[in-house]
């Protein structure tokens, strides 16, 4: 209930302290969470983490003691503002790590969409698995019909960028996209 009486700067200020006196397992959960978005599952965020489950389990019960978090199943912020502070107080490069390590946990369960929608959101950085990932994630968006993701995706994977031979391919996948 406080949350909305505070501005944005005010409410950046108390998530931050808050999470400044927990453990730091806690912290790191908070931004896993932060990056994976609403509804995390705890394997995820420990995953994106590098916490152990048990370890894990116990950051997400701290979290929803101090009120940043809700969940029982999966793991919420209380507030969108309280997950915007904490991805706002994370570098550049650390976000974008946090982004490809989230991709990975997505990949690893299958869930091709939201891994290549968070390579999006992460630095290209040479990985041939998160070509392979944002390709795949390209040919369902075509399949669903949305071209424009598709060549987003796309685009994305030849920044990565792709071993030479899959290059070409790349391209003509592009190409069809666009069209």
């Amino acid at each position: 209930a406080r949350i909305v009486e505070l501005t944005p700067a005010a409410v950046r200020h108390e998530a931050l302290s808050r999470l400044g006196r927990l453990i730091e397992s806690a912290a790191a959960l908070a931004r896993a969470v932060a990056v994976l978005g609403d509804k995390a599952q705890l394997r995820h965020a420990a995953r994106v983490a590098r916490l152990e489950l048990d370890d894990a389990a116990v950051a997400a019960d701290q979290l929803v003691e101090v009120e940043m978090l809700t969940g029982e199943d999966a793991l919420t912020f209380r507030h969108p503002l309280l997950s915007a502070a904490v991805l706002e107080d994370l570098g550049s490069f650390t976000r974008s790590t946090l982004y490809r390590r989230a991709a990975e946990a997505m990949a690893h369960d299958g869930a091709t969409e939201r891994a290549g929608a968070m390579l999006l959101r992460a630095h290209p950085g040479g990985d041939q698995s998160a070509v392979a990932v944002l390709k795949a994630a390209a040919a369902n968006a075509i399949r669903a019909g949305d071209a424009r993701t598709a060549v987003r995706l796309l685009r994305r994977a030849l920044d990565e960028p792709p071993e030479e031979a899959e290059r070409t391919g790349l391209l003509v996948d592009l190409a069809r996209a666009e069209i």
